[in-house]
């Protein structure tokens, strides 16, 4: 009797083991979905990423609104461009006045309705930026001109993922700024293998600023 009394109390505890076990490994396989989700394909990654409310389909972009400086005609182009070649998309450029020589911000619409910019970084040099993206525009808010450039730049990747992925933009709060002013990526050919598109996205976002090895 107390052979058939320990036994089950050992077949019980297994019960509660693997029940506990398929749990865990249950919320494991759903977080690691919900982050293959969320994930951003870009470089650098950025600072600070947070996921919220409706995505902004880049099929539906009409305007690119930016303030009317040599920067930024520059980033509109740019952008521009890139919607060309991913999704065949002619988006109108519209420029508006800048109010002092310290703004610098540019915005992807669906409508010729524009909505307010996102706070840039504050204390973080003139290469850091916000980006907003909502179910209507992407915003892009730059502390200088390089920052507005850096944006841009994460905007045409993200840009280039929906594509990859035939998904929208998914609704972000980006900010971001460089850990250190001089950028640079080192890429180990030698020991590890690396897809061949790779070096050319880090020379065209940051150009001149990666080595290759051994």
């Amino acid at each position: 009797m107390t052979f058939s009394v320990k036994s089950g109390l050992i077949v019980l505890g297994a019960i509660v083991l693997c029940a506990n076990m398929a749990v865990v490994n249950a919320a494991e396989s759903k977080a690691k979905r919900d982050s293959e989700v969320q994930r951003i394909d870009v470089i650098p990654q950025p600072q600070r990423i947070l996921f919220v409310g409706k995505g902004f389909h880049p099929r539906q972009a009409k305007v690119i609104r930016t303030t009317d400086t040599a920067e930024g005609r520059c980033d509109a182009r740019l952008l521009r461009q890139a919607l060309r070649e991913s999704h065949g998309i002619d988006c109108e450029i519209v420029l508006t006045p800048s109010d002092n020589d310290k703004t610098f911000q540019l915005s992807l619409c669906h409508e010729m309705v524009f909505g307010p910019m996102p706070p840039s970084p504050v204390g973080h040099g003139d290469e850091s930026y916000a980006l907003r993206v909502t179910d209507k525009e992407v915003v892009i808010a730059g502390t200088g001109s390089a920052g507005l450039f850096y944006g841009v730049q994460t905007l045409i990747q993200l840009i280039g993922q929906a594509e990859r992925d035939k998904c929208e933009i998914p609704g972000l709060d980006i900010s971001d700024w460089p850990t250190f002013t001089i950028r640079g990526k080192y890429i180990d050919s030698d020991q590890f293998g690396i897809p061949l598109g790779t070096p050319m996205r880090c020379t065209r976002i940051t150009p001149g600023a990666i080595q290759c090895g051994p």
